[in-house]
């Protein structure tokens, strides 16, 4: 049987199909900078800054160089712009919403113990005492809501640039699809929607072939609208002693929620339209832990470390979709797959984080921070954590992901003793190999949304301010990330004359506001 798309999953249902590809996978791989107004006002770059409720995510050590007790909130606003261009036509779409990015409550019970005369002073004294910290933190990882739209303008001039020649192809590459059997079997599900809409035919001992006819204009575009998050709970501990080093560790549990609603749509010149339109639901749950250390060698510099341990998830997928063409005149079935159920564990290896900053006095200080997770090492499972059935996928994991780093720097400034402002920058390199699009790996598919995108590099920038009294804290950012992507609508690598790549370019603002108080 041709394969088509590299498989995350093994199914629980009556065979042994599969779903997911290793572009999915990045998806769950990739986290935002995302959490606290003042964070996110540095572009995140506070691995060796501490004293912050979403840097402790980073660098856990940065939790011993809170003085105070402290609850903070952290809300925003996310506004999405889109912009395509596929076979000379352009797309645009807008999105926007509202949520919950971080909630933390960080205890520090020298603080309730003993409360220091002079309470603006944000430095400790060297003593010889080991100060012990302790969290529980809530924050927002990624954000998936957008919504999209590639579309072309004009008309493919070529047949061999449509999904039905996708389909031919597979048709005649699966062993054992003669389109009399069961449907939504052990086959391709999107053959059987294709073999009972009409857009494939097989006549007597005639291989398969498109309904289209030779040299057919074509007009195609796809909609898809992506909702959910990565959310992390975590509790942790820091140690400090004598203001020299900082330990730290989070024990954090992770919740998935991605939903995605796609159509995709080709209208012919003569054949009519067809329309396919997909959705995919995943959830799942992970556990990792986090340790760090800050080293602060003079008053003035801080050199942090710190590394995540590898995560496990388990998750479920739900897919299904259904088929509709429109030959003129004469309208099709509209058929649907049945609701495949999908469990499986995918789990990624080690992260590490490298920080540093310099304290300006009193005035500020300048940090950057580099981030780096294998993430091409990562592991599918089956449902019970075997890893023999995925070695093939697993390899073609390994050779189509890259392993990810991502380089921050951020500063703030002191304009008065209550006013601070905030400025940053961020760049993550592609969380995919060169040529991946021409190497994908071989597997039986129940899914039918056969497009997927390959990113490329993502820039991020910010600035925020801050206004702080003794007691209490309000700070806001305005965030700025840009990525870009290469849409293909299915894989064409094995046909004679590949579809065209679209090109997609999304802009994500973010306005967050941060309330914190200090007991």
């Amino acid at each position: 049987m041709k394969k088509y798309v590299l498989a995350l999953a093994i199914i629980i249902y009556s065979t042994s199909l599969m779903a997911q590809t290793e572009f999915d996978a990045v998806k769950l791989l990739q986290t935002d900078i995302s959490g606290t107004a003042r964070y996110m006002g540095m572009a995140g770059a506070m691995g060796a800054v501490g004293g912050d409720a979403t840097a402790i995510k980073d660098n856990p050590a940065g939790m011993g160089l809170y003085t105070r007790s402290e609850l903070m909130g952290t809300g925003k606003m996310l506004l999405q712009k889109s912009n395509s261009n596929w076979y000379s036509g352009t797309g645009y779409f807008s999105h926007s919403n509202i949520g919950l990015n971080n909630f933390s409550f960080v205890l520090v019970p020298s603080s309730l113990k003993k409360q220091t005369k002079d309470k603006k002073d944000k430095k400790r004294k060297r003593g010889s005492s080991f100060i012990h910290n302790f969290s529980f933190s809530y924050n927002r990882l990624k954000d998936f809501n957008r919504s999209m739209y590639v579309g072309s303008d004009i008309n493919a001039n070529n047949v061999q640039s449509s999904i039905s020649v996708y389909m031919e192809d597979l048709a005649r590459n699966t062993i054992g699809f003669d389109g009399t059997g069961s449907a939504f079997g052990n086959n391709p599900w999107i053959l059987d929607l294709a073999n009972q809409t009409g857009l494939i035919e097989k006549k007597n001992t005639n291989p398969w072939s498109s309904i289209l006819t030779p040299s057919e204009a074509i007009k195609p575009s796809y909609y898809i609208k992506e909702k959910g998050a990565i959310d992390q709970y975590s509790l942790g501990w820091a140690g400090t002693y004598e203001n020299f080093i900082h330990l730290g560790a989070t024990v954090n549990f992770q919740t998935i929620n991605y939903t995605a609603v796609g159509k995709y749509t080709e209208k012919y010149e003569v054949s009519g339209t067809m329309r396919l339109n997909d959705s995919i639901n995943t959830k799942g749950t992970g556990i990792s832990i986090n340790i760090g250390a800050i080293i602060s060698p003079t008053d003035y510099l801080r050199v942090g470390l710190s590394v995540k341990s590898p995560t496990v998830y388990a998750l479920v997928d739900k897919s299904s979709g259904n088929m509709s063409f429109d030959k003129g005149a004469t309208t099709s079935p509209t058929p649907k797959t049945p609701l495949a159920t999908v469990d499986y564990k995918l789990q990624n290896l080690l992260q590490f984080g490298l920080s540093t900053a310099y304290l300006i006095d009193t005035r500020g200080l300048i940090s950057a921070q580099f981030d780096y997770s294998l993430n091409s090492r990562a592991k599918l499972l089956s449902k019970d954590g075997g890893i023999d059935y995925y070695m093939n996928e697993n390899q073609a994991m390994k050779r189509n992901i890259s392993n990810m780093y991502t380089l921050k720097v951020g500063g703030e400034f002191n304009i008065t003793e209550n006013i601070t402002a905030r400025a940053g920058l961020a760049y993550s390199c592609s969380p995919t190999k060169k040529g991946a699009s021409e190497y994908m790996g071989e597997v039986n598919n129940t899914r039918v949304d056969t497009q997927y995108f390959l990113g490329n590099s993502t820039f991020f920038e910010s600035v925020g301010v801050g206004y702080h009294t003794e007691k209490w804290s309000v700070d806001v950012a305005f965030t700025n990330k840009n990525l870009k992507e290469d849409f293909y609508p299915y894989n064409s690598s094995t046909l004679a004359d590949k579809a065209e790549a679209g090109i997609v370019k999304t802009s994500l603002n973010n306005i967050v506001i941060s309330f914190g108080y200090k007991l």
